[in-house]
């Protein structure tokens, strides 16, 4: 964010910062210089637009955990009456969890997993810079009449849609890649406890 704020003023005339650093009034530039970044900082984080842009990936990999956990499941004598319920149980992906801290083996590959969301949620972040950074550079352009701010305003919307289209979805993949083999691990080696733990749910639920 700071980086786009950077370039947006980058050729704007902020002679009077270091007026301002000495207690001088504020000039309409040093002005911009701490609006920009104030308000764009407040409209990330009320709007929460990383929950906006973030919400379709995440719910794809609980969607598929889910699934996968429950698809051995469906011909099971008591199970299969229960499938849907135990499908919108947020608990199930507790269940998931516990599996994975209390396996060696399991908490390994997790922590490769929690890398690679944390690279699919820094794309998320990336994506919502870019594109709030995009009308910003197309209004300095309006404002400045400069091809610089152009320039940039086409950056950001091409950084977006490479973010939002490629790298983001490839992310994505990958990270529903790791977290299948780690219920490939769990239905491998602890079928009978994950049984265990599904029926526990089931009368949980029949106990509410």
């Amino acid at each position: 964010m700071i980086l786009f704020v950077f370039l947006a003023l980058k050729e704007l005339d902020l002679s009077s910062f270091a007026n301002t650093l000495a207690g001088i009034s504020f000039s309409k530039e040093s002005l911009q210089f701490y609006v920009v970044p104030i308000v764009l900082g407040v409209v990330y984080y009320v709007v929460d637009l990383r929950k906006v842009f973030f919400r379709k990936p995440i719910q794809q990999v609980v969607d598929n955990i889910y699934t996968r956990l429950l698809a051995p499941f469906r011909d099971h004598s008591k199970l299969k009456y229960h499938i849907d319920r135990l499908r919108s149980n947020p608990k199930l992906k507790q269940v998931f969890y516990k599996f994975v801290d209390s396996e060696p083996d399991l908490k390994s590959k997790s922590d490769i997993v929690r890398v690679n969301g944390l690279v699919l949620s820094s794309l998320a972040d990336a994506a919502i810079i870019s594109l709030l950074a995009f009308p910003i550079y197309v209004a300095f352009y309006i404002w400045k009449s400069t091809s610089y701010y152009l320039i940039l305003a086409g950056c950001s919307l091409g950084a977006f849609l490479v973010i939002w289209l490629i790298l983001l979805p490839l992310t994505l993949k990958k990270h529903i890649e790791y977290s299948d083999e780690q219920i490939d691990s769990i239905l491998a080696n602890n079928y009978s406890n994950l049984e265990k733990a599904l029926l526990g749910l089931v009368s949980q639920n029949d106990g509410e």
